[in-house]
């Protein structure tokens, strides 16, 4: 099985990179924003693809992408073993059904559990189940998990940094947001400003015009979906990644501030904080409806 997880890892790894198109951001980004650059004709049989590229030892939001040929494996069943490969051995480590999630627009689709890995080194996660029309799943891929990274982590206080709002750009949203129709109520306040709130913070680092991949976008309307609901609760902040809008030099790339400060160098994120400005929830990829508005009641509920 140990073989078996070397073999298929540097399968996708090798198939995600064929099927890159080529980059219009200077930004490198996650495995999904490669893989949803799948163009017809891609590899026979069923993969599977990593959603994040960030793994890290203690708790994490776990995603994978299944693709059939060229195509999502959607609606289907799946449970997700995962084992420990450090050593030379194979420990079993837990087993759980994972949850299916599909993007808003109806193009990618994931499955996502929530689990704690222990230790960092060489790992693996075996995936079982049947698609929606019976068929059966039986697949395994091996990943890295890091003792530590650059990108704020969970439990990690967030860095008081300044972002752009209305007033700081004279109500020019186009200067703000890359998006076709920007919610104003997300530059309001600067970051800064959210954590000395009191309250709960949700922030987005993404750019729907210029992101690599059709994510971006998705994840931006989810956010402007869940915020009526959780407007007087929580403060909403995006952050577009490109400092020129609305025509940022990709050549030059100037990068937000607040990018720098939370050591992200891929995009989208999606972070919560919680009312002490600790982060409790973070997310890189694709995100959606139900999936964030599970974790704004998790977070509203603790005490």
């Amino acid at each position: 099985m140990l073989k078996d997880f070397i073999r298929l890892s540097t399968l996708i790894l090798i198939v995600s990179a064929c099927n890159a198109a080529p980059s219009p951001t200077a930004l490198p980004t996650a495995q999904p924003n490669q893989v949803s650059q799948q163009s017809p004709g891609g590899a026979a049989g069923m993969q599977v693809v990593m959603v994040q590229s960030v793994i890290t030892v203690g708790p994490n939001r776990f995603a994978i992408g299944l693709l059939d040929g060229d195509k999502f494996v959607k609606n289907a069943r799946v449970t997700l073993t995962f084992y420990d490969l450090n050593g030379g051995q194979q420990k079993q480590v837990g087993t759980i059904p994972a949850t299916y999630r599909e993007a808003p627009d109806g193009f990618a689709a994931m499955y996502t559990v929530e689990t704690t890995f222990p230790e960092a080194g060489s790992w693996g996660v075996a995936v079982s189940g049947t698609t929606s029309d019976g068929k059966p799943i039986d697949q395994k891929v091996g990943f890295d998990v890091v003792s530590s990274s650059p990108e704020l982590a969970v439990g990690k206080k967030a860095p008081s940094a300044r972002t752009p709002t209305v007033d700081s750009v004279g109500g020019a949203l186009k200067k703000l947001s890359s998006a076709p129709k920007p919610n104003p109520a997300f530059y309001r306040l600067s970051l800064d400003q959210a954590l000395t709130s009191g309250k709960p913070t949700l922030v987005q680092f993404s750019t729907p015009a210029f992101c690599t991949s059709r994510l971006c976008g998705p994840v931006y309307d989810v956010i402007d979906r869940v915020y009526p609901a959780y407007a007087d609760q929580v403060n909403f902040i995006h952050v577009e990644v490109y400092k020129d809008l609305p025509n940022p030099d990709l050549s030059k790339p100037q990068i937000a501030d607040a990018m720098t400060a939370f050591g992200l160098k891929t995009e989208p994120w999606t972070y919560l904080l919680d009312k002490n400005g600790v982060v409790v929830w973070r997310v890189e990829g694709l995100i959606t409806t139900d999936e964030l508005q599970a974790a704004l009641d998790t977070l509203l509920k603790a005490p």
